[in-house]
C-alpha cells in the first residue's frame, strides 16, 4: 500500500530514499486500486428512495 509520491515531496533526499525502498512501478497502481475508499468513502446501503413530500 503505497501512496506516498516521491515527486511531490519537498525533501529530495527523503523522496530519493525512499523511491529506492518502494516496489517498482508495476504493480504499485493497480495494488492501490485494491483499496476503494483512499478514493471515495464507501455509502451505506440504501433499501429505497427517500419519499420526497
Amino acid at each position: 500500500r503505497y501512496f506516498y509520491v516521491p515527486e511531490r515531496d519537498v525533501d529530495q533526499e527523503r523522496a530519493a530514499l525512499l523511491r529506492n525502498m518502494m516496489p517498482r512501478a508495476a504493480g504499485r497502481r493497480s495494488e492501490s486500486m485494491k483499496y476503494k475508499q483512499y478514493y471515495w468513502k464507501p455509502l451505506g446501503k440504501w433499501s429505497r428512495w427517500d419519499a420526497e413530500d
